[in-house]
């Protein structure tokens, strides 16, 4: 679990410490929706599964960054706390 207050920087440590093809699923406390990111060669693939079916690929660091923030607000408008999970793809 993850407090949503400094989840963007957590997601950012995980994710520069996986491998090509490695990801990050985050998950609210119910586990009804949820955010993926996938990382690529040097970019990012961000499937959104909740309220919302959309895929996002070829996001850098700056884009993903502002893409989570609007994340928090679709996906995850009253959660305190956020599961993070690993994934292989």
């Amino acid at each position: 679990m993850v407090d949503m207050s400094n989840f963007i920087d957590f997601t950012f440590i995980k994710l520069k410490r996986l491998s090509v093809g490695e990801g990050v699923c985050l998950l609210t406390f119910k586990k009804d929706r949820k955010v993926t990111i996938i990382k690529d060669e040097s970019t990012y693939t961000l499937y959104e599964d909740g309220f919302f079916q959309e895929t996002f690929s070829n996001l850098d660091d700056k884009k993903l960054k502002k893409l989570l923030k609007s994340m928090i607000k679709k996906e995850f408008p009253r959660s305190n706390r956020v599961h993070l999970t690993l994934v292989n793809s």
